[in-house]
């Protein structure tokens, strides 16, 4: 099996959850959106939290180059080692958001060449 295939199977499992996340203060919805032909997967909450909108990305992910780029996380849900439970190296994800001279520091790929 092509492993970008396999590891676009992962992202979306991973991703799935935030389908069903609910906020009890405010009415926000939370959506994972794909573009399986450049495979980008993000997860964007957006709604009212009383009378200010709320529209953010809080997840986004980008497969380049056979690397998993994790370029934003908002969340306390820990996307990179959920990843690397479902079997992705962590040696394969690139923390995107983070400087890169610090990616190499935990273990991460740094995306340089």
């Amino acid at each position: 099996m092509d492993q970008t295939l396999t590891n676009a199977q992962i992202i979306l499992n991973v991703l799935e959850p935030f389908k069903s996340w609910h906020t009890p203060y405010a009415n926000i919805n939370y959506e994972v959106l794909t573009d399986p032909a450049q495979q980008h997967f993000q997860v964007v909450a957006s709604g009212w939290d009383g009378q200010k909108r709320v529209h953010t990305m809080l997840v986004h992910i980008v497969i380049r180059e056979h690397l998993i780029w994790l370029e934003e996380d908002l969340t306390d849900a820990e996307i990179a080692e959920q990843l690397i439970e479902q079997g992705i190296p962590r040696d394969h994800i690139v923390l995107g958001f983070q400087a890169p001279y610090k990616r190499g520091l935990y273990g991460f790929a740094t995306g340089e060449a």
